[in-house]
């Protein structure tokens, strides 16, 4: 992560306790993080296609829970690749999620954008390790 730079990071998380854990690590973590969050996977692909359209950045970062209303984690990352958001992006996903089944960890890790998949609780620890932060340096 460039230090120098602000780090864009979405959230998505139907859990308002979960999403302001997360967001006060990720904040503690990095200084210079700008957060988002959607409650459930269609607002996000939403605002992934808006974000797309009007700066074509997306997000370096997208937490992503798997059980979800509206649209779960699995719907998300289908039209994720179905509309190829992340088409030419840096954008990492990291699944956060509270399923520790196996099949759930390799389903995930199947899809060539996740990266990481994280069993909640969320810690700084780990969200340094995801973010690639050096906790001497920033």
């Amino acid at each position: 992560m460039n230090y120098n730079q602000p780090t864009d990071v979405l959230l998505i998380d139907d859990d308002v306790v979960n999403n302001f854990i997360a967001e006060t690590l990720i904040k503690r973590a990095s200084k210079h993080t700008n957060i988002t969050v959607c409650l459930n996977g269609r607002d996000a692909i939403e605002k992934l296609l808006s974000i797309k359209q009007e700066s074509g950045k997306l997000p370096e970062f997208i937490f992503l829970d798997l059980a979800m209303p509206v649209m779960d984690g699995w719907k998300f990352l289908d039209e994720y690749h179905r509309l190829n958001i992340g088409d030419g992006s840096n954008s990492e996903i990291i699944i956060l999620s509270s399923s520790v089944f196996r099949r759930d960890i390799d389903r995930a890790l199947k899809h060539s954008v996740v990266k990481e998949y994280i069993s909640k609780p969320l810690n700084i620890e780990l969200i340094r390790k995801v973010l690639k932060i050096d906790h001497h340096t920033n």
